[in-house]
């Protein structure tokens, strides 16, 4: 049997995808394939057997033919999984397209999880990977042809208010109509179907399921880059992490960081804390952008207080590196993911909707949605005296983190379980 997972390529989404193979593993009758845009990476990082993604048939450099592109080679597959469903030959493919088509016709059930790419503003693209487009194209392939749909945490949203926005959710609610389950990770995606029509079911981020490192081998791993965090707890210093994302470019979530960058000033004069800035994204490039975020944060903080995590870890380690903190302040979902998993109090920080939405999501499953911060709208004063309250009654917080994440990593995953029933 198969069962096809379709992703895109950032540290959340390989933990996601992650804890889904580990169920799918636990059945040697099954057999899954993975569709990415990086099929031989995604096979190595995964031992599992991977297949070229729609991405992957856009060869296009230019951002308008590759929109065209993506439209028309759309049009062709569906034609053609017409036609196959008919019992006729398809027609008028290249080889790879044929390859691509001929996947989705042998496989037994199609899953989706993973991502928050079903939204308007990613429209047919998401940096390196398939956008709102392509991804319910994927969905109407596998109606087309039949065959069973499960959609696992998603995101759905938000549609900007433009026409481009209306028609896109109405692309998405039919396409989402066609799926035979569909569960979301927040109140606004689940509230949004519910208006639609559209049956769901709100469930926690499959990442909750993910598991890390040892506390030991986290420890080294940092020692080896020159945090040694045992000769900061002798100082008696609080850990605070701080999720870092696109601040290897600084013309990127401004008003984030300036807000951050006052915060940890403000905590930083009392010499108790020390700041490990920790990546969400598993990618070379982490060096070179945490360099940049160094460079520019050591100009507003004391040296001796600050840490850089650089290296290209995996999504193991960086839940460990989490689990070491008192605090978390988050701007980034998984991020808040592996911290509350992992027994971690976390402060969130947003400024636009697609991260309220998320953010909000996980804050609220978590009954901690008043530990989160606007920061167009709040002052820095609620922010610290959020900080304060955590680390004062930190053992109260951090017990009730550990109930609620215990009870949430046993509802994780739930598309796969579903997928398993209709196949075993």
């Amino acid at each position: 049997m198969e069962s096809t997972c379709s992703r895109t390529f950032n540290m959340g989404d390989e933990a996601i995808l992650a804890a889904n193979l580990a169920l799918l593993k636990r059945h040697p009758e099954i057999r899954s394939i993975v569709l990415t845009p990086n099929p031989k990476a995604t096979s190595l990082l995964h031992r599992t057997e991977t297949f070229p993604s729609f991405y992957s048939l856009i060869k296009s450099r230019n951002r308008f033919l590759k929109i065209i592109q993506c439209v028309l080679i759309a049009g062709k597959l569906l034609f053609n999984a017409h036609r196959i469903a008919q019992g006729k030959d398809p027609i008028g493919l290249s080889q790879e397209e044929r390859r691509f088509l001929e996947l989705f016709a042998k496989a037994d059930a199609f899953l989706i999880v993973g991502s928050g790419i079903i939204r308007s503003s990613a429209l047919f693209f998401d940096g390196n990977a398939s956008g709102l487009f392509p991804k319910c194209l994927e969905i109407l392939l596998a109606k087309k042809l039949k065959k069973p749909i499960f959609l696992g945490a998603q995101t759905i949203g938000p549609f900007d208010r433009s026409i481009v926005g209306f028609l896109s959710s109405l692309f998405v609610c039919f396409s989402l109509k066609c799926a035979d389950f569909v569960s979301v990770r927040d109140y606004i995606s689940y509230s949004t179907l519910r208006k639609w029509g559209v049956y769901c079911v709100l469930l926690p981020d499959d990442s909750f399921q993910v598991s890390k490192i040892s506390r030991k081998k986290a420890i080294q791993l940092l020692k080896n880059e020159g945090i040694d965090l045992e000769a900061i707890k002798r100082e008696k210093k609080f850990l605070v992490g701080v999720s870092f994302r696109a601040w290897g470019n600084l013309q990127k979530r401004v008003k984030i960081r300036i807000f951050l960058e006052r915060l940890l000033g403000s905590l930083a004069t009392s010499g108790n804390f020390y700041f490990l800035f920790i990546p969400t994204m598993g990618s070379w490039k982490i060096p070179q952008r945490m360099t940049v975020a160094e460079k520019y944060f050591l100009k507003k903080l004391p040296r001796n207080c600050c840490g850089f995590v650089k290296g290209p870890y995996s999504w193991r380690e960086i839940k460990a590196f989490w689990s070491l903190m008192d605090l978390a302040l988050v701007v980034s979902f998984h991020s808040g993911v592996f911290a509350f998993s992992s027994g971690v109090p976390a402060l969130g920080f947003y400024e636009k909707k697609y991260y309220q939405m998320k953010l909000g999501g996980l804050f609220s499953m978590m009954n901690q949605r008043k530990f989160l911060i606007n920061v167009n709208r709040e002052p820095l004063e609620h922010a610290l005296y959020k900080v304060q309250r955590i680390l004062e009654e930190k053992e109260q917080f951090k017990k009730k983190i550990c109930q609620r994440a215990h009870y949430l990593r046993k509802r994780c995953c739930l598309a796969t379980r579903k997928l398993l029933q209709s196949l075993l």
